[in-house]
């Protein structure tokens, strides 16, 4: 298999499904905040990890009434202190290694005391994250119903080792999540990969493929939902393989009437 196929399969397992939720933001207007799916009942714990200055999605999720864990090894507290947070000055890596101030997602299951669906993970871990998936187990995953994160570096898919990476990480997610939102952060570049176009920084949204039924892609992204991440650069428009709807004709067809009834409603 050559080189823009195996690109292609890779970017084939970033391809977003509708579902039959709502969405909603949590968190900041701006970079920080994501989107989740209205399904927030079965998880009573929030995992956060890579916090810096910015945990508005903590401070969402606390006054939900949720447990909240945060991780980030990089600062030395959090920016805001809630009553039912606990922090940790740990980074997120593929093995415990608390000499360098690393701990595992599985250790971290299990220091929370979760069983299947009981959290909801949110993080952005600047890259490190292709390194914790490839190596996470099913069992471990199976904690969350839903994941919202920033992944990262997808203008290196033509390196043979990252993509490998990113593939596994990708697929194993895909085996018990539903990719059902994905906007592009302003924040970096729109970039060339062999034959493809894509963000180089992308935030996915996943919930678990059993709490939900799915269909193909209607959706063109961002949608009205979306917030740039820096407001004074112009959004991405992820009309592109592998983003775009399914049938994008009826999108336009849509889109177009809805933009029609727009201006005559004026």
């Amino acid at each position: 298999m050559g080189l823009t196929e195996q690109i292609f399969e890779t970017l084939l397992l970033l391809r977003p499904w509708d579902i039959d939720l709502l969405k909603v933001r949590v968190g900041h207007e701006r970079d920080g905040g994501y989107i989740m799916a209205d399904k927030f009942d079965i998880s009573d714990t929030v995992i956060s990890i890579g916090i810096n200055k910015e945990s508005s999605f903590d401070r969402d999720m606390a006054k939900l009434g949720k447990r909240i864990f945060q991780y980030d090894h990089t600062i030395d507290a959090p920016p805001e202190k809630y009553e039912n947070a606990q922090w940790f000055k740990l980074g997120l890596g593929p093995q415990d290694d608390l000499a360098d101030k690393m701990i595992s997602l599985a250790s971290i299951v299990r220091d929370a005391g979760l069983k299947k669906n009981q959290g909801i993970l949110k993080m952005d871990i600047e890259n490190a994250e292709w390194d914790v998936f490839s190596a996470v187990a099913p069992e471990t995953l199976s904690a969350f119903s839903q994941i919202s994160m920033e992944i990262h570096r997808l203008e290196r898919l033509t390196d043979n080792d990252h993509r490998k990476k990113v593939k596994a990480s990708l697929s194993k997610v895909n085996e018990q999540f539903t990719l059902f939102h994905v906007h592009a952060n302003n924040c970096s570049k729109m970039t060339r990969v062999d034959s493809f176009f894509t963000p180089e920084c992308l935030e996915v949204s996943y919930i678990k493929t059993d709490l939900v039924n799915r269909a193909p892609s209607k959706t063109l992204y961002p949608t009205e939902i979306d917030r740039p991440n820096n407001p004074r650069n112009p959004e991405y428009y992820l009309w592109m393989f592998p983003y775009l709807p399914s049938d994008l004709s009826d999108v336009i067809m849509r889109r177009s009437l809805r933009q029609t009834e727009s201006f005559w409603g004026q």
